[in-house]
């Protein structure tokens, strides 16, 4: 989201979803009879394309700063002291916890 893809993010599954909203609907023409009737010059057409491209150049340029946000993100969890922990190794840590709390209760009991 800090990389401008405002309505994306990752699920509780670690699906991590993307959305960009950036797009352009001009009609520049219509079919009639099988053929194509345009109704802008090609000056407005030429607008347009160079309108398209800058809107490439900048979901380019997103896209970019999310794969160096990733990256850097992987580089900072390697950097790091506390090992990731795996759902399995999560699990079985908790399970353990939880054997141990049970057992002191049963002491003090």
């Amino acid at each position: 989201m800090g990389c401008g893809f405002r309505e994306s993010g990752i699920g509780s599954n670690d699906i991590v979803a993307t959305r960009i909203s950036m797009r352009q609907d001009i009609p520049i023409g219509y079919l009639k009879n099988g053929e194509i009737v345009p109704i802008v010059t090609d000056d407005y057409i030429k607008i347009i394309d160079d309108i398209s491209l800058d809107l490439f150049h900048k979901n380019e340029r997103k896209i970019s700063e999310l794969s160096s946000a990733i990256a850097q993100l992987f580089a900072d969890m390697q950097k790091s002291s506390e090992p990731v922990e795996t759902k399995e190794q999560r699990r079985e840590r908790k399970r353990a916890e939880g054997l141990k709390r049970q057992q002191e209760l049963q002491k003090e009991q």
